[in-house]
């Protein structure tokens, strides 16, 4: 049997994963509508290509939404600065689409999916602690027994920090997200003096906002005194969420391992957070199907996991530092990317969309 703990999007994918290999239970310390918080959610072409490998792909695929270009824009001036083509170019050059959604309705699909498998999903039950033998796992708090254990408690894993030691690192930025008017068929991008907006459709009637903003300003109080101030007016109530990072990218611990945030959390400017957790769970399912329900097959997880998230952690630390240059900085920036075009700015992010599994799975 595999214990997942941790019912969120990271562990769900998890217990879709290891689904074919035996029986999965998933604890989760919160009640059921907890997994759900945050407003919404993008899903790039390498997550939905992870989602295939899962099985999963047909039932997000369903609740979600395909833009149909990202525009960046400079929220001083009208005409954007460049506009990146998705829907059918997106999936000719990267092969899949890519889409937009809220939380609730990827955790709703995945969460439909592991039931589907017969995974059982058990709400206010929380795991204190895991005890490792050679031959398997002990979960106290729910006292039950696991060949493996997943670790998909977030951020700030109890777990990883019973078993590593380590703790998180605050970032200094929060990510103020809200909702508001349905920004239509694109997903926008607004770059500030040192913040910067993302907007896009969770609904034919709604929006998500994020907006990342240093902790020590103000907030979304402070920005709408900004040229960005006039994107945001329609959003009535913001949820501050700070941003914390894992700079040591941990997988695995014997017989435990380690998914998304809990093993990798990472600042989100390129929105790779949940796409991360998905490919690890792709990635997962391949090992343990390889090696079986051993330390090895973790071994060989982190193994693969570890160059790629690495990379992606980087590249997100570069994004966040082109976002959010301050004036006359922000000017140079603008009118490269007027330059450059939207071809050469897809190139950037070759490297993150074109990933599918290795041939052999786990390499």
């Amino acid at each position: 049997m595999f214990v997942v703990i941790g019912a969120g999007i990271a562990g769900l994918a998890a217990s879709i994963a290891l689904a074919e290999a035996g029986p999965v239970v998933v604890l989760e310390r919160r009640g059921e509508d907890a997994a759900n918080a945050g407003a919404g959610i993008q899903i790039a072409p390498n997550a939905v290509k992870a989602l295939s490998v899962l099985g999963a792909l047909e039932d997000v695929a369903r609740v979600a939404t395909a833009p149909e270009a990202l525009v960046v824009r400079a929220p001083e001036q009208a005409a954007p600065l460049v506009r990146l083509p998705y829907g059918p170019a997106i999936v000719a050059r990267y092969g899949a689409p890519y889409y937009t959604l809220s939380r609730a309705a990827l955790h709703g699909a995945l969460l439909a999916a592991a039931l589907r498998r017969g995974v059982v999903v058990r709400h206010d039950h929380a795991a204190r602690h895991v005890h490792q033998t050679d031959t398997g796992c002990t979960v106290a708090g729910a006292e039950m027994d696991a060949a493996l254990v997943v670790a998909a408690d977030g951020v700030n894993s109890s777990t990883r920090r019973a078993l590593v030691g380590d703790a998180p690192r605050d970032t200094g930025w929060i990510a103020w997200r809200g909702t508001g008017d349905t920004a239509g068929g694109t997903t926008e991008l607004v770059m500030g003096s040192g913040h910067h907006l993302v907007r896009y459709a969770l609904s034919d009637e709604d929006a998500n906002y994020v907006l990342v903003a240093p902790q020590k300003s103000r907030g979304p109080a402070g920005i709408a005194r900004t040229p960005t101030g006039r994107l945001i007016a329609d959003v009535a109530q913001w949820t501050p969420w700070p941003i914390a990072v894992r700079p040591r990218h941990v997988f695995a611990a014997g017989r435990v391992a380690f998914i998304g945030d809990a093993a990798h959390a990472m600042v989100p400017f390129l929105a790779q957070g949940a796409a991360m957790a998905l490919e690890d769970a792709a990635i997962l399912k391949l090992a343990v199907a390889a090696l079986g329900p051993t330390p090895a097959a973790l071994a060989r997880y982190a193994d693969a996991r570890r160059p790629r998230t690495r990379r992606i952690a980087a590249m997100s630390e570069q994004q966040g530092s082109v976002y959010h240059l301050p004036f006359p900085l922000d000017r140079v920036r603008n009118a490269t990317m007027r330059t450059l075009g939207p071809r050469a700015i897809l190139r950037r992010v070759d490297p993150v969309y074109a990933w599918s599994v290795p041939e052999d799975g786990i390499a």
